[in-house]
């Protein structure tokens, strides 16, 4: 007899980041953070990660321009920025997590002052895909994970005259 060995395959998984909540932003706001989340991979081997696929409706892709991906770490742009983004965006990139690692990433965008009042809800997608840094079998997440919700508000601004102030402190 022999010893027996263990046929496995390489994993990637996509979940939404314990540490960024939903939020609230005002429209108009420029590199707004939209979203965080960690891509894991198990303990049989690294993954080479070569895309990344964000998705939304098509309403919230609309009250945005400038969608980037940052490296949560070092706040490095990965990818190219989606300037006119769309229901499905595919970020190709380049980068490597070892076994039984994650990487945390963050996605911003500048809303537009015209965006409807509402939630956004980005979403990673299953075509998120690298290859395993031994094997070289490909591996993504086996379903959609959605982040946060970031709430898009209106400001507003309340002027009152203090109690302290009277009309004569004016002359």
């Amino acid at each position: 007899s022999t010893n027996s060995v263990t046929v496995t395959t390489s994993s990637l998984s996509a979940t939404k980041y314990t540490g960024y909540g939903n939020q609230t932003v005002i429209a108009g706001a420029n590199n707004a953070k939209l979203g965080s989340f960690t891509l894991s991979t198990g303990s049989t081997e690294g993954i080479n990660v070569n895309t990344i696929e964000i998705t939304m409706s098509a309403a919230n892709a609309a009250s945005i321009t400038n969608l980037t991906l940052k490296d949560n770490a070092t706040g490095s742009t990965l990818g190219t920025i989606v300037t006119t983004p769309s229901a499905n965006n595919s970020f190709s990139v380049s980068y490597a997590v070892p076994a039984s690692s994650t990487k945390v990433i963050d996605i911003y965008g500048n809303v537009l002052s015209g965006a409807n009042i509402g939630p956004i809800v980005a979403t990673v997608g299953t075509a998120t895909a690298g290859t395993g840094m031994v094997s070289s079998i490909s591996a993504s997440p086996s379903s959609t994970t959605d982040l946060e919700t970031i709430t898009v508000a209106s400001g507003s601004l309340a002027v009152t005259v203090g109690a302290g102030d009277p009309t004569s402190n004016n002359v």
